[in-house]
């Protein structure tokens, strides 16, 4: 669960731009931003505070992998 900032942690083999993307659930995209991953651990904020309580999903996507995870909003 989150509140007002998602924290996103990966590991990248190499540098790379991410697309980073926050999904509501009919899949329509919330936010979206485009990222410079570097190799290694990468830590990244997203300010969701004016998201309401709900359910999404993040998608990162690279332009050969997608990988997404479910995300639940808590006030």
């Amino acid at each position: 669960p989150f509140s007002n900032l998602v924290h996103l942690e990966f590991n990248s083999a190499a540098e790379q731009m991410i697309d980073v993307e926050i999904l509501d659930p009919l899949g329509r995209i919330l936010f979206h931003d485009k990222k410079l991953a570097t190799v290694g651990i990468n830590h990244w904020q997203i300010d969701t505070e004016k998201l309401p309580s709900a359910n999404y999903i993040v998608r990162m996507r690279t332009g050969k992998e997608s990988h997404h995870k479910k995300l639940i909003r808590l006030d």
